[in-house]
């Protein structure tokens, strides 16, 4: 989970591939460390929707960095016009908690943004 700086500033991701082939604990593990520093720009973002870790999206779409909100939203590299729908839940968010909702493919209530190749 490190990116020197050479691979930064040439727009490296964090090996998804890794990430994929790991354990139920490693995966875990890497699930806490993003969300302990919580997600920085699309690379935390990119690993996060490859862990599944849904909450931690939810977090990252609502970060005051914007670049980081618009990752959650935005082209992955492997990925384009995608559909992902942000249902409120109803009234307090997700299942009443309060939470942004539900990040899903489903037909749930909400925005859907579709993912664009530019």
């Amino acid at each position: 989970m490190q990116i020197d700086y050479n691979q930064w500033h040439d727009g490296v991701g964090y090996d998804i591939d890794i990430i994929h082939s790991a354990n139920a604990a490693e995966r875990a593990e890497i699930e806490a460390l993003l969300a302990r520093r919580g997600a920085k720009d699309w690379r935390d973002v990119e690993a996060l929707a490859a862990l599944g870790a849904t909450e931690q999206l939810r977090k990252a779409l609502a970060s005051t960095d914007y670049s980081v909100a618009l990752a959650v939203l935005g082209p992955s590299p492997e990925e384009t016009n995608t559909t992902i729908t942000l249902g409120t839940g109803g009234p307090g968010g997700a299942g009443g908690n309060g939470g942004p909702g539900n990040i899903a493919s489903s037909g749930a209530p909400g925005l859907t943004a579709e993912r664009q190749t530019w």
